[in-house]
């Protein structure tokens, strides 16, 4: 092989099992990795993984992606969880010049608004936020000026002081009580009042590049199925193996292996909360990291009920905390129809009957009788992402632990604010130590 280096084999056009044995030769050594999770995360690190080393990844549900999986309805794709990107996602930018997928990736404008006693106030504009009733015009000069401040803000301090009192503090008790406090409860249920300040101005400096038309967001035209789709398919021809429906039930250190489901494997990066590795290895030094589960409500109807608005806060009690009007963001036409989400966030486990709740709520706060809802799909997902609680960044886990690679939503580059990007860095930064432990 002389000097052929691996970037040099990968550009070799070989098929996935030839271009692997002769990065055998050259690195005299192929190890056998398992990924437990085909999230983004996990995808990402197979991707940087799989020109090195055999890579196995083991996803519980019947489909890849995690939270970025997608319904397939007869004439379109559309996300189970609503997804845009921002214009500071370098990472994913490149993923998708390596996807070959940069042309499919648009930006567009997010409008938002708040439902107040059963009024929609848009207030996406500058004179949209003044004609707010609910805040009086210091309330909105505070506010606007804690936008503007919020990039330039030192998280460090901020992990261990609520928000509820940072706004208390910097904002006053009224924008607290009749701006954020419906926010954070929608968001965070009862453990509202856990949560670190850092949380909520890393979440103001993220969503403010703003502009009169809206907030600037991306979106992939036809879909994020096009990422998980176009990984998947490079990764079976690099030789990958992907198995589905496939939940672990046990990880288990024998030897100088690691057995995951009884299989013998070199190395085992989890994507899964560190308390699940904890359950599964029985290894208990795993930290638990506090998570909360999100229900989310997929709706296809013959209308708009949100008045143009993209994103519509509820101040109002509801069996959800937003109505995500999708086709108020991306073009209808390309759906033949209204598409709404309806988020909802809890803690051990979703309320009863739920779906139907939320339904029922839905058509009678927005008029809507049955016959204009087309379908509605919802999606429950236990471990939706962390709660950003006061003192988090002392429980991040590092990438390798007891022998053990880790990588998901509770990684450095998630905190405070998990993103598609973060998920993104999370799984290469893992991927690249595995490849330093093992190959120098």
């Amino acid at each position: 092989m002389g000097n052929t280096s691996i970037r040099d084999i990968k550009y070799f056009g070989l098929n996935g099992v030839f271009r692997k044995s002769l990065i055998y030769v050259h690195l005299n050594r192929y190890v056998d990795v398992c990924i437990i999770g085909g999230g983004l995360s996990g995808l990402t690190a197979a991707q940087t993984l799989s020109d090195t080393s055999k890579v196995t990844i083991f996803e519980s549900r019947p489909f890849l992606g995690g939270c970025l999986a997608s319904y397939n309805r007869e004439d379109y794709w559309i996300e189970h969880y609503y997804h845009h990107c921002f214009v500071s996602d370098e990472h994913l930018f490149s993923l998708l010049r390596e996807l070959g997928l940069s042309d499919c990736l648009e930006w567009l404008n997010g409008s938002t608004g708040y439902c107040v006693d059963g009024a929609i106030h848009p207030l996406t504009s500058p004179i949209e936020i003044l004609r707010y009733p609910h805040l009086s015009f210091t309330d909105k000069v505070r506010l606007g000026l804690l936008t503007l401040r919020a990039k330039s803000l030192d998280l460090g301090p901020l992990d261990r002081v609520p928000a509820v009192e940072y706004i208390r503090e910097h904002l006053g008790e009224r924008i607290y009580t009749s701006f954020f406090e419906p926010l954070l409860r929608s968001k965070f249920g009862d453990r509202r009042n856990e949560v670190s300040a850092a949380w909520l101005i890393s979440r103001i400096a993220i969503r403010s590049d703003r502009g009169v038309e809206g907030e600037r967001l991306g979106y992939l035209n036809g879909g994020w199925h096009l990422v998980v789709d176009e990984m998947e398919r490079r990764l079976l021809n690099n030789g990958c193996t992907i198995e589905k429906g496939i939940p672990t039930t046990s990880i288990e250190r024998v030897g100088e292996k690691w057995l995951v489901n009884g299989r013998a494997f070199d190395t085992v990066l989890a994507t899964i909360p560190p308390q699940e590795v904890a359950r599964l290895s029985g290894i208990g030094e795993f930290t638990a990291v506090p998570y909360q589960g999100a229900a989310c409500m997929t709706i296809g109807l013959d209308r708009d009920v949100t008045d143009g608005i993209y994103w519509l806060n509820m101040k109002d009690t509801a069996p959800y905390g937003a109505v995500v009007a999708h086709t108020n963001f991306v073009p209808r036409e390309r759906y033949g129809e209204d598409i709404v989400y309806l988020a909802s966030y809890f803690g051990e486990k979703p309320a009863p009957s739920l779906k139907e709740t939320m339904l029922s709520d839905f058509c009678r706060r927005f008029s809507v009788p049955e016959s204009a809802i087309h379908w509605s799909e919802l999606a429950v997902e236990h471990f939706a992402g962390p709660v950003y609680t006061t003192g988090f960044a002392d429980l991040i886990p590092a990438y390798e632990k007891h022998g053990l690679s880790l990588a998901g939503m509770f990684s450095p580059p998630n905190y405070p604010e998990r993103s598609m990007e973060g998920s993104i860095i999370a799984g290469q930064e893992a991927a690249r130590k595995i490849m330093e432990r093992n190959h120098g």
